[in-house]
């Protein structure tokens, strides 16, 4: 994971596939889990948007955003789909607060997760 950004061709379909292991077999994915998690909030959704500042705020189709938009969707439906597996266990809520905390920020920024990613 450490070779991968999320300017990397094959960071969506990595993604994709951590995103569906995380929900459908969260132990699996729980050897690895800080490190993906790390990965996710420092190379994926903290990373700067590239796409353009579009001067109408309309929703796109997942398949028109540009490859960094698409997997910091990935990667917060990654962290999401973590937490959801987590739902009745008891650690559920140290698993999911850090990630309710950033989903919040991001309501908050009106979508944007933070001043330095640039996102629309």
């Amino acid at each position: 994971m450490e070779t991968l950004d999320s300017s990397d061709d094959s960071i969506i379909s990595h993604l994709r596939a951590l995103a569906e292991l995380a929900l459908s077999s969260p132990k699996a994915l729980e050897t690895k889990a800080d490190e993906v998690h790390d990965f996710v909030m420092k190379k994926v959704i903290h990373a700067k948007s590239t796409s353009e500042d579009d001067v109408m705020d309309e929703w796109k189709p997942e398949e028109e955003l540009d490859r960094v938009d698409r997997a910091k969707l990935l990667g917060l439906r990654l962290i999401t789909y973590r937490v959801i597996g987590f739902a009745r266990d008891p650690e559920a809520l140290k698993v999911a607060e850090p990630v309710f905390q950033l989903l919040d920020n991001i309501l908050q920024g009106e979508g944007q997760i933070s001043d330095n990613t640039e996102e629309g």
